[in-house]
């Protein structure tokens, strides 16, 4: 017989950190292969750019800003609502236009780690 089952519930609008002077990076999950952070940014405040050898989804909960890839090479609209999926190897950073909640969520292999 298995063991029960537990599920959290995470309610990120009460748990959201801003800050006036850089973005805020809450780890909510970090389980093997997985690590789920909530960005917290003001408009102006950006994270990245980085490069990690795992895909990475992006989910706005809330506000706007812009995924810049590869040197900004590409420049993609985040809004509320958007899920934005960035491959393995590609450098990635995000710039909040307004105030901006988005849930990291990174599929990774052994120590990479950047939000």
């Amino acid at each position: 017989m298995s063991e029960p089952v537990s599920a959290q519930v995470i309610d990120t609008e009460t748990i959201s950190i801003f800050a006036s002077d850089r973005a805020q990076a809450q780890v909510l999950l970090n389980s093997e292969g997985v690590t789920a952070r909530l960005l917290c940014l003001e408009p102006g405040q950006g994270v990245g750019p980085c490069t990690v050898e795992c895909p990475m989804l992006y989910f706005v909960i809330e506000g706007r800003g812009l995924l810049r890839l590869n040197d900004d090479l590409d420049t993609r609209n985040l809004f509320s609502g958007a899920l934005a999926v960035v491959p393995t190897g590609a450098e990635r950073g995000i710039v909040a236009q307004e105030r901006m909640r988005v849930l990291a969520v990174q599929m990774h292999h052994g120590e990479a780690a950047c939000a």
